[in-house]
């Protein structure tokens, strides 16, 4: 007997041909204590211990079956756990179990979930359902040039074909062109397409309209729109939203699964992670709250019932918690009665689904709790002009990291960062030229960082970056990727003038510059004070030194070329180190060797045409002895003190080594 869930990908039922394989064994087993119960009766009938545990896993049975399409194995799981919940002394209830039991065997023995040839990495697919030929290529062709794929449909049943042959990622309807309401002519038509625009979750729907009327827009949610645009809009707007909804359907949440039944987390990990949702699971409550922040979830799955402590025990404890009050919970339950519901929803529950669980429902109803939390997060949580977090809420993320870190004796790195003469840029160019800059850092900012670091905008041009496990000496490399990436836009201002900005940046380390945000922001900000002082276009940390009373100073750069030595200088003193050149053998001599030497070098970087073996052998001879690197072959280094990177070399080569040669305490 062969079963597939009903609607999943490809991908989905080869992996949950996986999971079932996995677990199958696991299912059996319950079913043994289930027939252990059936040969020891009629004793075993008023044995509470071996009644429970039966019961227990018959009603984990009825609750993982359905998932993987075994829905006559769930009704008979079902109804083994109901006889067992019954009054013991009913010997007529009771003698039915083992009847059904050899009836469950056999069909977990005989079932199998059909493997399925996991799909090819896809292009993103756009589906355009307009009437007119030139606005549906305008659309297309604009969006085939940034990597989306397109089909065009000009009527209901070229788009009822496209949909039922294909999956797409975003759909463009044309409501006039669908005609999804208000004509009795193609009723069953536009039913059919609507149950088909739904049945495909998650894909997203933007709709167009030519008159912005209540009955377009209530048409516009019946099909599940994420977006409304009229059609004047231009169709650059056009595709911007559906690379925008792209976006929003590949965003990666994070999802908390506490469940003791191991198969069901499986299969709701195989679901959810076809849908960019990052699952972390959880068999045992007891260890719910460490869990919790740990991995900082969008939203926490609970099943109702669990050893030692049950799903609405653990909704209260989030809803009492003033850091977590506002999390997304959603429920699982076998059982659906109305006194069940209305009890989880009492403990605070925001939405429940009933086992077995089927994928399209629990994707669905997932995906919209997690886009209408997000809304909400970027309402209250995040600075509009930036999309980055304000500070407030940043606040609450990076003190819960910090309790994270010194729990687990981990790192953390906090960056002050603040463009360079900004006000100028203002008085300049304009604000809306100060706006496109910050827009344009909040974005590279964003960009740059991996998903459980916090950035944010603390006011004006001011923006933070917590980098949680992340040492001083990796997050100044990170932080100066940033500059470097900043300083490399060129920004437009009105009549077509182009120009440049950089920013500072302070940073410190928790714990060795402070154990809370207050002071690891002080240490942080008099580092940013120092490179502002500096000159700007670094980032400093508290064991930056200024250069003028540095001794010895970092790194010595002896190169001919001004063209090739000018913006290594600028790459190591974005870093925070302290540079000076030389253009010759001999000016880098008189400072560096001899009885006379005024200067003491850490590391010295040489080009090749001036690493001569007597400059080389004469640098070695100081003491304390300067770290020497040769930035390209020699013949004969002849000193193990001499370092040589082949050329070409790679800058972040370069850093690797500075970075061991001059460690930042």
């Amino acid at each position: 007997m062969s079963h597939s869930p009903a609607n999943p990908t490809q991908q989905t039922k080869a992996m949950l041909a996986v999971v079932w394989n996995k677990n199958r064994d696991l299912l059996l087993h319950r079913l043994d204590t289930i027939e252990s119960f059936c040969r020891q009766l009629p004793d075993s009938a008023s044995d509470v211990d071996l009644r429970s545990d039966a019961s227990s896993d018959a009603h984990k049975l009825a609750g993982s079956l359905g998932m993987f399409g075994l829905s006559e194995g769930t009704s008979v799981a079902r109804e083994i756990e109901y006889r067992l919940r019954e009054d013991a002394a009913d010997a007529l209830l009771t003698a039915n179990i083992p009847g059904l039991a050899s009836q469950l065997r056999s069909l977990i023995e005989k079932f199998h979930v059909t493997v399925a040839e996991p799909e090819p990495e896809r292009r993103r697919k756009l589906l355009i359902v307009e009437g007119d030929p030139v606005v549906a290529r305008g659309i297309a062709a604009t969006a085939e040039k940034r990597g989306i794929e397109s089909r065009t449909a000009v009527d209901l049943p070229g788009a009822r074909q496209l949909l039922q042959e294909d999956r797409f990622d975003v759909l463009v309807l044309d409501l006039a062109t669908a005609q999804l309401s208000g004509n009795p002519a193609v009723e069953d038509e536009s039913d059919q397409v609507r149950d088909l625009i739904l049945s495909r979750a998650p894909m997203q729907v933007l709709a167009l309209t030519s008159e912005d009327t209540f009955e377009d827009r209530v048409t516009a949610a019946q099909v599940g729109a994420h977006g409304f645009l009229p059609k004047t809009v231009p169709v650059m707007e056009i595709v911007d939203t559906c690379e925008h909804l792209l976006d929003l359907q590949s965003a990666q949440f994070k999802v908390l699964i506490v469940d003791d039944d191991v198969a069901v987390l499986n299969a709701i990990q195989v679901l959810l992670d076809q849908h960019s949702i990052r699952v972390t699971s959880l068999a045992d409550p007891r260890l719910f709250w460490s869990i919790l922040e740990e991995t900082s979830p969008d939203l926490v799955i609970l099943d109702l019932e669990m050893p030692n402590f049950s799903g609405l025990e653990l909704c209260r404890a989030i809803r009492n918690d003033s850091h977590w009050n506002r999390l997304p919970v959603l429920f699982l339950s076998s059982t659906s009665d109305a006194l069940t519901v209305t009890g989880i929803f009492s403990a605070g529950a925001d939405d429940f689904v009933a086992k077995p669980i089927i994928d399209i429902e629990l994707i669905t109803r997932v995906r919209n709790r997690l886009d209408r939390d997000r809304l909400y997060r970027n309402l209250s949580d995040y600075d509009p002009l930036t999309s980055v977090r304000n500070r407030r809420s940043s606040n609450v993320v990076i003190a819960n990291y910090l309790r994270l870190a010194e729990r687990h004796g981990l790192p953390l790195s906090l960056a002050v960062i603040d463009l360079d003469k900004f006000k100028r840029v203002n008085d300049t160019y304009g604000h809306q030229a100060g706006d496109d800059v910050l827009q344009h850092l909040g974005s590279l900012l964003r960009q740059s960082f991996r998903s459980e670091d916090v950035v944010a905008r603390w006011g004006g041009e001011e923006f933070v970056v917590a980098m949680f496990a992340m040492r001083r000496g990796d997050a100044i490399e990170r932080m100066a990727h940033v500059l470097e990436g900043l300083e490399a836009h060129a920004f437009e201002a009105s009549q077509g003038v182009h120009f440049h900005v950089s920013f500072s940046a302070g940073l410190s380390e928790f714990p060795a510059d402070g154990k809370d945000l207050h002071s690891l922001y002080r240490v942080a900000d008099e580092a940013l004070y120092r490179a502002k002082a500096a000159g700007g276009r670094r980032i400093y940390s508290q064991y930056t030194e200024p250069a003028e009373t540095q001794a010895p100073f970092d790194i010595a750069v002896v190169c001919a070329d001004v063209a090739v030595s000018a913006p290594l200088r600028h790459v190591l003193e974005m870093r925070g180190y302290s540079v000076e050149l030389y253009q010759s053998v001999s000016a880098a001599l008189q400072d560096l060797a001899g009885a006379e030497a005024s200067a003491c070098a850490r590391a010295v970087l040489v080009e090749p045409p001036l690493a001569t073996a007597e400059f080389l052998r004469k640098l070695r001879a100081q003491s304390p002895a300067p770290v020497v690197i040769v930035l390209g072959e020699i013949a004969d280094p002849g000193d193990a003190g001499v370092e040589v990177l082949q050329q070409p070399y790679k800058l972040s080569h370069l850093m690797q080594r500075l970075r061991r040669i001059l460690p930042r305490s």
